[in-house]
C-alpha cells in the first residue's frame, strides 16, 4: 500500500507546483525572447501573396515586407514624398523625340542598387538566392501585361510604350502554344507553359528595356506623372522568374508546407521573409528578418530606404518622440521576428493589447469610454504608458450597386429583351431607385453608433487631403432627411411606391452581400438594411467570410455590397479610377471597379484628367451635334474632377458613406510608430524594448492562484479520510 500513500501526497503537491508555474500568456511554449519580436494579429488569412495580383490591405501588409520595387514612400514625410527603394534615385522625365524632332513620348532611366539578392529558396539552383538585375523588372512588366496574371490595375500601365500590343501578342501566342500541346497529345488541363519561353517568343516590350544589369529604361507614349506612384506599388516589384516557374509547375512541396503556388509563396528581396516551418494561415503567421537583405549587407551606402529618416517629416514627429536626432540615420530592421495571431473579434485583440501581448491596437467601440476622455487618454491608460496617435485615412468607404444587374443597375444591355426595348425609361427608373436608397442612409447616425463620431461623411469618392476635394461640396443624394420625403418621391417615380414591386405586389427584394460574419459587422449591415426598410424595400443579408465574399464580387454574383478603398498613392486619379469603365470587374473580376460601372462620358473626362498635373489644362475640339460647329474646349484638372463627380452624383453607382478618422494605441516600449496612409512596411522602422515589455507583462498579468489553492485544500480534506483508513489498515 506504499504507492497509495505516496500518491495521495504527491498528487496535491504536484498540482500546487503546476499552478505555481501557470501563465495566461497566449503564446504557448514561449519561455523567453532571445530575439526582438513584434506581436500583432490578423482577422482573415492572406488570400493572394502574388505581388502582381494582390490588392487588399491585408495581403499588402505581408507583401510590403517581402518585396521591393523601384520606388517607395518616405516613412515620416507629410504630404507623402517618393524616395528610391531599389533604384538609386527618383528620375526626372526626359522628352523622347521622333525622327522629325517631334515629341513622341517620355523616358525614365532607373539606376539600380548593385549587390541585391533574392532570399534563399528551393526555386533557385542549390537553394541559394541569386542577384537581382534589371532583367527581373523586364520580366515583371511582361508578366503585368500577361492576361493570365489578372493584374487588377493593368489598365494603369497602358501608357507604357507597346504595353497593350504586347498583351495582345501574349494572348494569341498562348492559345497557339496550348493548341500545339493538345495536338501533340497533352490534355488541355495538363498543359503547363513556360512563361520564360512564352515571353521570349512574344518578343520585346518596347517601353521597358534593360540597358545593362543595373540600368532600366521605361518609355511612355505620353506624359503620365502618376507612373512614378505606380512604380512605388508592389505590382512593380522585382520578382525572379525562377520562383514563378517553379511554384506554378509540378515540383512537389518545398519545406513541407502547402500551398506551393507562386500566389502564396513570396520570394523577394525585402527585409523580411516567411518562416515556413511555423506557417499556419488559419492560426499563426511568422515573418523573420532576412539577414541577407542588402540594407544589412551594405550599411555604408546609407540608402534612404535602409536608414531611419535624417529629418522629421513634420513638427509633431519631434513633439511625440517619433523622430529624435539620436535615431537619425540608424540602420533599419531592428525587429527580428513578426508574429501574427488569428483574432476574429476586436474586443479579444484589444484585451490582449491591454495585457501587453500585442504591441499596438485600435479601440473597439465597446471600450472607447474606457480609453478616451476629452479626446485624450484616460488616467488609467496614461498610467500604463500607452501612447495615442490620431490617424486620418486617405480612403473612402462606400455601399455599391452592381451596375450590370437588371433590377438595380444600368447594364450595357438588359438580359430581359422587354427591358432593353424601353431602355431609356428603364435606366431612369433604376437611377431614381439608387438615388432614393442613397438618401436613406444617415451617415452621421452611422458614425455616432459605430465610430464614436470619428470620421468624415463622404460626398464623393475623393477624401480630404487630396487635390480636388471640396470641403463645401454637398452631394444632393447624400443629404439625409429624417422624413425621407425626397427619397420616397424618387422611389415613387421609380415605380416602387412605398417600396412595393408592382409586378409582385410585395416589397421589392434585393440581396446585400457582405464579407464578415462577426457580431459587430452584422450590426453594421443591419443598420443599412433597416435604413432601406424605412422605404419599404426588403433587403436580404448574405454574409460570409471575406475570401468567399471576394469570390462572389469577382464573379459578378451580387446586387448590393459594401467596401472600402485606401489610397495606393496620393492623387485623385487613384480614387476616380475606381469607376473607370476599363477597370470594371466585367472585364476582369480582380479589377478595382467593383460596381462594374461603365459610362462613356465618365470615361472620356477621366481620360482627360488622369494624366494632367494638378496645375494642368486639357484642350480638345468638340463638335455640336445640332449645328455641326466645332469649338475648342479647355478645362483645368480641378474642373475635370468636378465634372466626374457630377456624373457619379447623378448616376449613383455608389453610396459614398465615410472617410476614416481613428485612434491608434501603442505601448511605450514600441518606438517610432507612425501610421502611414499608404505604406504597409512600417515594421522595419520600429524599435521594441523587449525587456521593458517583459517586465510590464509580468506586472499586468499576475496569476490569480487562490482559487487553485482552495481546490487543493478541498482535495486534501476529501482525501484525509482515505489517508487515515490506509494507516489503520497498515497497522
Amino acid at each position: 500500500m506504499k504507492w497509495k500513500r505516496k500518491g495521495t501526497v504527491v498528487f496535491p503537491l504536484g498540482f500546487v507546483l503546476v499552478v505555481a508555474g501557470c501563465s495566461n500568456s497566449p503564446y504557448p511554449g514561449v519561455n523567453g525572447e532571445h530575439e526582438t519580436v513584434m506581436y500583432t494579429s490578423f482577422r482573415d488569412p492572406p488570400k493572394d501573396l502574388d505581388p502582381q495580383r494582390a490588392y487588399t490591405v491585408a495581403d499588402n501588409t505581408f507583401l510590403s515586407l517581402c518585396y521591393e520595387g523601384l520606388l517607395t514612400f518616405d516613412y515620416l514625410s507629410r504630404p507623402l514624398t517618393l524616395i528610391p527603394e531599389l533604384a538609386l534615385s527618383v528620375p526626372d522625365p526626359a522628352v523622347v523625340l521622333d525622327e522629325k524632332g517631334n515629341e513622341s513620348g517620355v523616358r525614365y532611366v532607373f539606376d539600380l542598387q548593385p549587390g541585391v539578392h533574392y532570399i534563399d529558396d528551393p526555386c533557385f539552383p542549390g537553394g541559394k538566392g541569386r542577384l537581382m538585375t534589371a532583367l527581373d523588372f523586364e520580366f515583371a512588366f511582361k508578366r503585368l501585361a500577361d492576361p493570365e496574371t489578372s493584374c487588377p490595375v493593368v489598365a494603369s500601365f497602358r501608357h507604357i510604350r507597346g504595353f497593350l500590343p504586347y498583351r495582345e501578342r501574349l494572348e494569341a501566342l498562348r492559345e497557339e502554344m496550348i493548341d500545339a500541346a493538345v495536338a501533340s497529345g497533352t490534355p488541355e488541363k495538363e498543359v503547363r507553359l513556360s512563361l520564360v519561353e512564352l515571353y521570349d517568343r512574344a518578343g520585346t516590350l518596347a517601353g521597358v528595356t534593360p540597358l545593362d544589369n543595373h540600368r532600366l529604361e521605361i518609355i511612355l507614349d505620353r506624359p503620365y506623372p502618376q507612373i512614378l506612384y505606380w512604380l512605388a506599388m508592389r505590382f512593380c516589384s522585382a520578382i525572379p522568374w525562377e520562383a514563378v516557374e517553379y511554384y506554378n509547375g509540378q515540383f512537389g512541396v518545398a519545406d513541407g508546407v502547402e500551398p506551393m503556388e507562386f500566389q502564396m509563396r513570396p520570394v523577394g528581396t525585402g527585409p523580411y521573409m516567411f518562416e515556413w516551418s511555423e506557417y499556419n494561415r488559419e492560426a499563426k503567421i511568422v515573418l523573420v528578418r532576412n539577414d541577407g537583405w542588402w540594407g544589412f549587407l551594405y550599411p555604408d551606402r546609407k540608402a534612404e530606404t535602409t536608414i531611419f529618416p535624417l529629418e522629421p517629416g513634420e513638427p509633431s514627429d519631434v513633439e511625440r518622440g517619433i523622430w529624435t536626432p539620436e535615431d537619425a540615420g540608424r540602420q533599419l530592421g531592428q525587429v527580428h521576428r513578426l508574429e501574427w495571431y488569428l483574432e476574429k473579434e476586436t474586443l479579444s485583440r484589444f484585451n490582449k493589447f491591454l495585457q501587453g501581448y500585442y504591441d499596438a491596437s485600435g479601440i473597439p467601440l465597446e471600450s472607447f469610454n474606457q480609453v478616451i476622455e476629452d479626446e485624450g487618454l484616460t488616467p488609467e491608460m496614461e498610467a500604463k504608458g500607452i501612447q495615442l496617435v490620431k490617424d486620418y485615412g486617405l480612403d473612402v468607404f462606400y455601399l455599391g450597386f452592381n451596375m450590370q444587374d437588371d433590377v438595380i443597375g444600368a447594364p450595357l444591355k438588359f438580359k430581359d429583351p422587354a427591358l432593353e426595348k424601353n431602355r431609356i425609361e428603364e435606366l431612369g427608373r433604376r437611377r431614381k431607385l439608387r438615388q432614393a436608397m442613397s438618401l436613406a442612409i444617415d451617415t452621421r447616425e452611422y458614425l455616432r453608433i459605430f465610430a464614436n463620431n470619428l470620421g468624415v461623411p463622404a460626398q464623393s469618392p475623393l477624401p480630404p487631403g487630396l487635390f480636388g476635394y471640396d470641403e463645401e461640396y454637398r452631394n444632393p443624394y447624400r443629404q439625409y432627411d429624417p422624413g425621407l420625403e425626397k427619397a420616397k418621391e424618387l422611389l415613387r417615380d421609380a415605380g416602387y411606391e412605398n417600396g412595393i414591386n408592382p409586378l409582385t405586389g410585395e416589397p421589392l427584394k434585393l440581396t446585400y452581400d457582405a464579407g464578415s460574419t462577426d457580431t459587430r459587422a452584422r450590426a453594421v449591415y443591419n443598420f443599412y438594411i433597416d435604413s432601406w426598410k424605412k422605404l419599404g424595400i426588403d433587403v436580404e443579408l448574405a454574409a460570409t467570410s471575406y475570401n468567399k465574399f471576394q469570390e462572389k464580387m469577382y464573379s459578378g454574383n451580387f446586387q448590393l455590397f459594401s467596401w472600402g478603398w485606401i489610397a495606393d498613392y496620393p492623387d485623385p486619379e487613384n480614387f476616380m479610377f475606381l469607376l473607370y469603365g476599363p477597370n470594371s470587374g466585367r472585364h476582369d473580376g480582380h479589377n478595382p471597379n467593383h460596381a462594374w460601372y461603365e459610362n462613356e462620358t465618365y470615361d472620356f473626362y477621366f481620360g482627360k484628367m488622369e494624366t494632367l498635373p494638378d496645375d494642368g489644362v486639357a484642350n480638345w475640339m468638340e463638335t455640336d451635334e445640332e449645328t455641326g460647329q466645332t469649338r475648342e474646349i479647355s478645362m483645368t484638372r480641378h474642373e475635370l474632377i468636378r465634372k466626374l463627380i457630377s456624373i457619379v452624383e447623378w448616376d449613383c453607382p455608389w453610396i459614398p458613406n465615410m472617410h476614416s478618422e481613428g485612434y491608434v494605441l501603442y505601448h511605450a516600449w514600441l518606438r517610432h510608430a507612425k501610421p502611414h496612409p499608404i505604406s504597409g512596411s512600417r515594421a522595419k522602422y520600429l524599435v521594441i524594448d523587449k525587456d521593458s515589455r517583459a517586465k510590464q507583462r509580468v506586472s499586468w498579468n499576475q496569476p490569480v492562484r487562490w482559487p487553485a489553492y482552495v481546490v487543493v485544500a478541498i482535495l486534501v480534506l476529501f482525501l484525509l479520510p482515505a489517508i487515515r483508513a490506509a494507516r489503520k489498515e497498515r497497522r
